[in-house]
């Protein structure tokens, strides 16, 4: 897992390689309260805000949070890797 923070975003993106030209990008922001998460390696994301407990996948493990990390579309083009992020820093 890579850690990438866009120009003037507070939040990092988390970027795993799935598979052959197939990678998963989340959004490192607690979906509870918007918390900055601290990566756990294998176990996922933890935020030290309230508690709650994402995979490694963004699905969450441990409440208070009740919705999936947010994902973000990737794609390869001539060996480079592309995130597709909303226009707006996070």
């Amino acid at each position: 897992m890579q850690l990438v923070r866009p120009n003037g975003w507070f939040f990092d993106i988390a970027v795993e390689k799935k598979g052959e030209n197939n990678y998963l990008a989340l959004l490192l922001q607690c979906t509870h309260q918007e918390n900055q998460l601290t990566p756990m390696g294998k176990d996922g994301f933890y935020c030290s805000l309230h508690g709650s407990k994402f995979d490694t996948d963004g699905n969450v493990r441990k409440g208070p949070a009740e919705q999936r990390l947010e994902r973000y579309r990737t794609y390869v083009n001539n060996n480079d890797l592309i995130i597709e992020v909303p226009r707006n820093p996070v």
